[in-house]
């Protein structure tokens, strides 16, 4: 069971891909990455739309989503979707590329998936990914001339939408999605608030034990499913952060965590037009947060001290 297609497709964001060739090397599920195949955005109008991916909304620069069989894929590096040129070097950042993933970047997002998913964490699994091989596209440099080595990293979601896409849909829309997420999930769509902010903590108390900590959750890497996504910046034991020490301060991280879950919370009730929602997501935050550590569950008493 998956969220239908016709909630999914974009009309006010529509673009069309292409396909393109990828690779004989592929790292992780080859199977499926080589039944869906290479895909990049182009600006011809004249293009199939009858098969492969489709855009989402600007909250996915460079991400298409693909209907597979057996869900949804998302597929990150495919160019950039905001139009005009289908990718282009940033003229500020030593190494920034819009439209693209490099490899560095996807081999560590793909490796901490595994890490998290093996032990149980509620996350979007990353499939795979595989190099392009495209001589206008393969050959691309970052600013400071290091080669981009770019990537197609596949990732498995059970809802294509993140809590900001929330923004760039109708009230008709968004209803009829949420609905569609709680029929999947099997939770109650009239406390739908409620249940994603229960799941979210859950996934994020179990992190916690784990010795994990994710400096960069927030509605833009949380799906509508409660799923944690991109994993670029998730700090887990032995997969070292592209610079500085995981390890440092992780306490009161991991308790800023802890703020951008209410945080998340907040951002969807005013989505949803619920009032109030302070003293629900702090309960709900109560009842799934469960570790071990004093100073973090010291810090959720007093930070939700007046209002459950």
């Amino acid at each position: 069971m998956k969220i239908p297609i016709d909630l999914v497709q974009s009309s006010n964001y529509a673009r069309t891909f292409r396909s393109i060739k990828l690779q004989e090397s592929i790292v992780g599920d080859a199977k499926c990455i080589q039944r869906i195949g290479g895909w990049f955005v182009t600006d011809d109008s004249l293009s199939d739309h009858s098969f492969g991916p489709f855009s989402l909304t600007p909250s996915h620069g460079r991400v298409a989503v693909f209907p597979d069989s057996d869900g949804w894929v998302l597929i990150k590096g495919c160019g950039w979707t905001f139009g005009g040129p289908s990718h282009l070097v940033s003229p500020k950042d030593p190494e920034l590329y819009f439209g693209l993933c490099d490899e560095v970047a996807a081999s560590r997002e793909y490796k901490v998936s595994l890490w998290l998913q093996n032990k149980g964490v509620h996350i979007t699994p990353a499939l795979g990914y595989a190099k392009i091989n495209e001589k206008e596209i393969k050959d691309s440099l970052f600013k400071n001339n290091s080669r981009v080595d770019p990537v197609l990293l596949y990732t498995r979601v059970i809802a294509p939408f993140r809590v900001s896409d929330l923004a760039f849909m109708g009230e008709p829309r968004r209803t009829a999605i949420i609905k569609s997420v709680c029929a999947v999930m099997g939770w109650d769509t009239e406390n739908y608030l409620e249940e994603f902010i229960y799941c979210l903590t859950k996934s994020v108390s179990l992190m916690h034990q784990l010795n994990c900590c994710n400096d960069s959750l927030d509605i833009s890497n949380t799906t509508l499913a409660a799923e944690i996504t991109d994993f670029e910046w998730v700090s887990v034991p032995n997969i070292p952060l592209p610079f500085g020490d995981s390890t440092k301060d992780i306490v009161p991280r991991r308790c800023k965590e802890l703020i951008y879950i209410y945080e998340i919370g907040i951002h969807l009730a005013a989505f949803l037009n619920i009032s109030n929602p302070s003293k629900t997501i702090m309960k709900e935050m109560l009842n799934a947060y469960v570790v071990d550590n004093a100073e973090q569950i010291l810090f959720l008493q007093r930070f939700t001290k007046g209002f459950v």
